[in-house]
């Protein structure tokens, strides 16, 4: 905790350039925080977030203004300054001291610049909020852009623009804007590269940006949010003194005078060649704003209903049909003037070739709907589901947090923030109907992205084929009227909503305990209210020393997972809706289950799960289509950008797993036969581990057990190994692989020789030490690539650090030129920074290690994996923190020496050479 004496002397001075503003902020009853909205006399507003259960402070500012205001010749400006004040203010001038202080201080920092707003945030270890608080202040204060930044920054954002050139995600969202109303800013290029973003001696940037700088980043656009353990009146102390300096421009946010959508753009169809396989089709309906109507939510309420996955629902129906893999509805573009309401769709094959049907079948979704649909129940159920999650809120790291409400100042009354995304006040069905009314073959822009379609024209930037054209006459007249589906049905009331929230009041245990152990299953429970949560969960590993030992059982595995979460999603989905969730999942040691989530019905939940183990694999349409799905999933990988398929490799090389390429030899071959055979091959021999967490009796817990022990009892006990990561031979390893990429990456994995916790403290300061320079150096400096960093990378139980840059000047050759000339400066100035930083750097990792979970969810995963590992001490995080009290200088410099002896070098060339 921040010691009082850092602020409080400063309160009265400051007190008199604020005021309080506003009516206490609604809150659920589980929320032990406190809050206070804050207006300054510059007209900044403020949220403070009293948490004295964190262990850091976090912090997010908004500012009104984002890619919508760049100037129509400075495309990206926006973008290229939200950039530039991370490299120096007057105050703090080094380029990298912002990210060197949050970095060594047990911290993390971002930004993004959105299209009506830019957002800047980090958390801390509490002991530095205030520090790291004003270093974040000087941003919007005091900016230096210096000369050199500015034109060495360009580079960056230009190898971010290039990094994301064959990504189809990006690929679709920029070519989308070819369809839309022109004269509307949403058409403009965002992102900025060396060409827009020119700085030479004729057309300088630097006066741009302090130009764009001064007219809007402006007091009276920017809402605030910091959440520490300390008290209000510090938070108000510490706001008013850093922020009061931020100058009111009295600026006005930029606005668009024309709709994104005007009727020369409905009734057209844009289809977009993809690089990757895949099949999407998209309906847009431009609608009026839901600005104001949060409380109301109805296209919320419609989304809900097209979205629906249970029996009768539209994804139903076109999987059914062979025509879909996935159906989701939701609010796409959101502006003052309009919005819209998008229906994405993941065809099959099947459905490609017939998607005028699976058109067809959206509408006569949406007239079953309006015909039937608009139910206050449906509504309260909603309200009902909403209610419950907000009663029972569970906590979130501060940083999401902060950076989530800030946001929402911009939108919401000051006392609905927490509340406003769980609102469902008022039934509005005549509402709710007029926005039916535009969800209508005559207000709709079609989308269709696929390898497969016929292009004639090219978007010059990210060279996207596409081509635009009028949607036939005679399908519009064939979707006016649609044909009635039988299959489809109207969403039906939800059996699995809870209605029990008791909490137990036996005594909690301080760590698991066994509670049943027979054959091959050990199962631990541990009774855990602590976070005032009716919740629970319930995990399961099924564990073979035959899951994966070719590339056939890998895909087997992997096929059978998949088609039994398939067969029970349609009967799940309403249990999910209501706060229950399930996973059957894959991995190197078998499968898992977890379920989780409201407790009183986990363990039925559960049940299902174990009895779908024991069904018949016989749907050979499903099976198909399944497989053709991973595939396609395995192909794309190979298309990942060049940074991913390094990591890729990594895991490869290191864990003795299976390559796509030899999973794709083997596919075509696979057989529901042989996903029968992987099935009983799992299932007749290994371990059951057992963890039942959270609000869960102990009777409860063995009685569970005692069903999965009953479920499974035909299981073999036979002791499965470890998965251990491969040691790296002394020296220098080199693997290449060729990409699909204009962009080349080298990753450099250095392993530690032990994983003693003293080794992995060890390794892990060293990636503290490493981090920031790294970043500075080859980014910053000289500008290798947009995507730079160095992580901690434990494989298994073994340390390493990972150093990472995707670049699209340099090759991989060139990488390792300026990686080695780094790593060689670096440790020779590694005893020097020991000598004056150890104490920094070592507060910094032990915030990490002993953060505490902030949700019961993370709890568990935290207890899951010591089980894992077979620690039924439990004292995983406590060891690490002893090993770390006990570090000395002269152990980091020796590990520094041990991890540059073994190195792996893992690099990623274009297939084609560059120029």
């Amino acid at each position: 905790m921040i010691k009082k004496s850092i602020v409080s002397l400063l309160f009265l001075v400051f007190l008199s350039l604020s005021s309080i503003v506003g009516a206490d902020v609604i809150k659920s009853l589980n929320d032990t925080r406190e809050y206070r909205i804050l207006e300054l006399d510059n007209q900044l507003r403020a949220l403070l977030i009293s948490d004295m259960q964190s262990d850091k402070g976090a912090a997010s500012l908004n500012v009104q203004v984002g890619s919508s205001a760049n100037p129509p010749e400075r495309a990206g400006l926006a973008h290229f300054l939200e950039h530039m004040l991370f490299l120096g203010t007057e105050k703090y001038p080094e380029a990298d001291a912002y990210q060197a202080f949050i970095n060594s201080n047990g911290g993390s920092h971002n930004a993004f610049t959105a299209y009506d707003d830019t957002n800047y945030f980090f958390d801390v270890r509490a002991e530095a909020f205030p520090e790291a608080l004003d270093r974040f202040a000087q941003f919007f204060i005091a900016p230096l852009f210096t000369e050199a930044y500015v034109d060495r920054e360009r580079n960056a954002v230009h190898s971010e623009y290039e990094s994301k050139r064959l990504d189809d995600g990006r690929r679709i969202y920029v070519a989308k804007k070819e369809a839309m109303n022109p004269e509307h800013n949403w058409t403009q290029f965002s992102v900025g590269n060396l060409d827009t973003l020119e700085n030479t001696p004729e057309n300088p940037i630097r006066p741009d940006l302090i130009d764009f700088y001064n007219r809007y980043y402006s007091a009276n656009l920017m809402t605030l949010v910091v959440s520490a353990p300390l008290s209000l009146d510090e938070l108000e102390t510490l706001v008013t003194q850093r922020f009061s300096r931020v100058k009111n421009r009295n600026a006005t946010p930029y606005s668009d005078a024309v709709p994104l959508f005007t009727e020369n753009e409905i009734g057209r169809e844009i289809r977009i060649k993809t690089l990757k396989e895949s099949r999407q089709l998209t309906l847009t309906f431009p609608v009026p704003p839901r600005e104001g109507y949060w409380k109301k939510k109805p296209l919320y309420f419609i989304a809900n209903q097209i979205g629906y996955e249970g029996k009768g629902s539209l994804l139903s129906y076109l999987k059914d049909e062979g025509l879909a893999d996935s159906v989701g509805a939701w609010i796409g573009i959101d502006q003052p003037e309009q919005s819209t309401f998008d229906i994405h769709i993941d065809l099959t094959l099947k459905g490609l070739e017939q998607k005028e049907r699976v058109i067809e079948a959206v509408f006569s979704k949406f007239e079953l709907i309006k015909q039937a649909g608009v139910q206050q129940s449906l509504f309260d159920e909603q309200a009902l589901l909403a209610m419950n999650e907000f009663r029972f809120q569970q906590s979130s790291e501060p940083i999401h947090n902060v950076m989530r409400l800030s946001q929402m100042m911009v939108d919401y009354p000051e006392a609905e923030l927490i509340r406003a995304s769980y609102a469902f006040d008022q039934f509005d069905a005549a509402l709710i109907n007029d926005y039916l009314s535009y969800m209508t073959p005559d207000n709709l822009v079609l989308g269709l992205y696929s390898q497969e379609v016929e292009t004639d024209q090219q978007e010059p930037r990210y060279e996207i084929d596409y081509s635009i054209k009028t949607i036939d006459s005679a399908l519009l007249e064939r979707w006016r009227s649609p044909k009635s589906i039988p299959a489809l049905s109207i969403k039906p009331l939800n059996p699995y909503i809870a209605d029990q929230f008791d909490l137990l009041e036996e005594s909690q245990a301080d760590i698991p305990e066994t509670v049943f152990q027979k054959g091959n299953l050990t199962a631990l429970h541990k009774v855990d209210v602590s976070y005032k949560q009716p919740r629970g969960a319930i995990n399961l590993a099924i564990l073979s020393n035959k899951a994966q030992p070719d590339a056939a059982a890998s895909v087997a595995n992997s096929l059978l997972t998949d088609m039994i979460n398939e067969q029970l999603n349609e009967a799940l989905y309403d249990a999910a809706l209501a706060g229950l969730n399930a996973e059957l999942y894959p991995h190197l040691r078998g499968l898992s289950i977890k379920v989780s989530g409201y407790n009183q019905r986990l363990d039925r939940l559960l049940e299902t799960l174990l009895n779908s183990l024991s069904l018949p694999l016989q749907d050979e349409a499903l099976f198909a289509r399944l497989k053709q799905n991973l595939k396609e999933d395995l192909a794309n990988s190979l298309k990942e950008k060049p940074y991913n398929r390094t990591f890729a490799l990594l895991y490869q090389e290191l864990l003795d797993s299976w390559s796509s390429e030899e999973k794709l030899a083997v596919i075509d071959s696979m057989t529901l036969a042989d996903l029968s055979k992987q099935k009983e091959s799992l299932l007749a021999e290994g371990q059951l581990k057992l963890f039942i967490h959270g609000n869960i009796s102990r009777e409860q817990a063995e009685l569970i057990s005692s069903t999965v022990h009953s479920a499974l009892s035909e299981m073999k006990s036979v002791k499965v190994s470890p998965i251990k990561a491969k040691s790296l031979a002394e020296g220098e390893t080199t693997k290449s692989i060729a990409v699909a990429h204009t962009d080349s990456a080298l990753l450099l994995y250095l392993q530690a020789d032990s994983d003693t916790a003293q080794a992995r403290v060890e390794t892990a300061l060293i990636n503290e030490l490493l981090s920031t320079p790294f970043y500075t150096q080859l980014r910053t400096e000289q500008q290798l690539g947009y995507v730079v960093f160095s992580n901690f990378l434990p494989i298994g139980e073994t340390p390493g650090v990972g150093l990472t840059v995707q670049s699209p000047t340099a090759d991989s050759q060139a990488l390792k030129q300026a990686y080695s000339d780094f790593l060689s400066g670096w440790r020779a100035g590694l005893a020097a920074e020991l000598e004056q930083n150890i104490e920094q750097y070592r507060a910094s990792l032990r915030s990490r290690i002993a953060s505490p979970s902030k949700r019961l969810a993370d709890e568990t995963e935290r207890l899951w994996r010591e089980i894992d590992r077979d620690n039924l001490n439990f004292d995983t995080r406590e060891q690490l923190l002893t090993a770390l009290d006990n570090l000395t200088s002269e152990q980091i410099l020796k590990r520094a020496d041990q991890l540059l002896e073994l190195k792996l070098w893992i690099e990623a060339n274009p297939e084609s050479p560059k120029s």
